[in-house]
Parts: structure tokens; C-alpha cells; sequence
């Protein structure tokens, strides 16, 4: 399940109960079996009901405790002016809790085994999740709801930042390849522009073209000199400079 599906579930939740709230006012009706047992003071030792109510002098509502829609439990609080504030529930995912300002915007959410913020509009900000390999990854969203930075680990088991432009697309990574070797790729709209990584010699920067064929290398050779290698628009090489071997065609 996505975060926006959890934040646009969170929010029904919240819808409901205000709509509740509204209609039966601070009126409810609870039925309540207190426990036969009691300690030496008097005091039942369990106390069961369908819903509490928390309420100031003023009959105003402070903390609901009572199930929601799915049949788990939940706790609400409330401030002076009736905005909810915190909200701790469950459901098929596992535990929720949500914490808001003063306002009702920009929330805190802790999803199960995610930690979000969200702006006044409802949209993430940041996120705090793990990956599908166990590792951890932190994700930043632009004003749209768009991931803008992802770090984290990779499949690997290595470190990784991937930047996106406003749409959500990729255009930069730095992390690791196969070989665990450093690597740094810009990318365009049809594949990469320019990377930078390390190979076995050394370091190797090239540059690709608008169709993201190699048209030009700049690296260590195998026996540790400098070459620069030139190709065509396909990807072939057809010039090569070497320090070892001189100019080659």
C-alpha cells in the first residue's frame, strides 16, 4: 500500500468520527459492565464499555476512546477548540499514529513500520521506510507529492542517492554497481548523458549522446596508463589515444 493510500485512509478515518461527533454531540450513550471483582479500596478492577468520552467542564470533547469503522481500536485527543490532534489506531497494515498541529495540518504519521510528515495539504514531505531487502531509505517529496531524493541502501547492501526532477523521473545516481565499485550517472530523457565510476584500473568518465550511446571515454587503461576513446553515434569506437600505444584509428 502506497503512502497516499494510507494518508487518504487515515483521512476517512478522521471525516467519520468529526461527522459522528457533529450529529450525536456530546450526547453518547455508553453501556458500561463494571466488574463484580473489586480491590480492598473499593475501586472496580475492570471496567468495560462500547466507547469513553473524555469531556472538560464545558461538556467539549478532549479524549475518544472507542473502535473505528474496521472494528480495531482507537484513541483520539482533542484540543481546546475541538481540532483533533493525535490519533492512535490499528488496521489491517498494523499500527497508525498521527499527530497534527494546532490546526489539524501537517502531520506526523507513523504507518506501521514507516514514519511520514506530511504539509498542510496533506501531501508527503518525508518519508522513513525500509526496503524490499531489508534495508533502510529516506524519501523527500517536492510541493506536488513527487519523491525528489531517495537515499538509501541499495540491492547490494550498499549506499545509494537517486535524484528526480519534478515529474518523479530519475536523472542522477550515485551509488554502487555490481562489483561494489563506485559509480555516479547523470541521466537524460533517453538514458544517460554522463557517468563517472571506478573500475578495476582506475577511474573511467564518459559522456553519451541524446540516444544514450557512449560517444566518448576517459579512463585508466588495463595496464594503469591514460586513454581516451572516441566513438560514433552508435557506440563504435573508432578513435583511441593511449599512452601505451600512441594514437590508434
Amino acid at each position: 500500500m502506497s503512502l497516499e493510500q494510507r494518508i487518504e485512509r487515515l483521512e476517512r478515518h478522521c471525516r467519520l468520527w468529526r461527522s459522528i461527533a457533529a450529529s450525536c454531540g456530546v450526547f453518547v450513550v455508553v453501556a458500561v459492565t463494571v466488574g463484580a471483582d473489586t480491590n480492598k479500596d473499593g475501586v472496580a478492577t475492570e471496567v468495560r464499555a462500547k466507547q469513553f468520552i473524555l469531556v472538560d467542564d464545558d461538556g467539549n470533547k478532549l479524549v475518544v476512546i472507542a473502535p473505528n469503522e474496521s472494528g480495531t481500536g482507537s484513541i483520539k485527543t482533542y484540543s481546546g477548540d475541538q481540532t483533533e490532534t493525535v490519533s492512535v489506531s490499528s488496521d489491517d497494515s498494523g499500527g497508525n499514529i498521527t499527530v497534527r498541529d494546532i490546526n489539524g495540518k501537517g502531520a506526523m504519521l507513523v504507518l506501521g513500520h514507516a514514519l511520514a510528515l506530511t504539509a498542510g495539504n496533506g501531501k508527503p514531505t518525508i518519508m522513513i521506510d525500509g526496503n524490499d531487502k531489508g534495508g533502510g531509505r529516506i524519501d523527500i517529496y517536492n510541493n506536488l507529492g513527487k519523491p525528489t531524493a531517495i537515499l538509501g541502501s541499495n540491492n547490494l547492501a550498499d549506499g545509494a542517492l537517486h535524484l528526480l526532477d519534478k515529474s518523479g523521473k530519475e536523472f542522477f545516481v550515485c551509488g554502487h554497481d555490481a562489483g561494489h565499485l563506485p559509480v555516479a550517472i547523470l541521466s537524460g530523457s533517453n538514458g544517460p548523458v554522463v557517468s563517472m565510476m571506478t573500475t578495476s584500473a582506475g577511474g573511467s568518465f564518459q559522456v553519451h549522446n541524446s540516444q544514450g550511446k557512449r560517444v566518448v571515454d576517459l579512463q585508466a587503461s588495463r595496464d594503469l596508463d591514460g586513454a581516451v576513446g572516441v566513438m560514433n553515434k552508435n557506440g563504435e569506437l573508432k578513435r583511441l589515444l593511449s599512452a601505451s600505444k600512441g594514437y590508434v584509428e
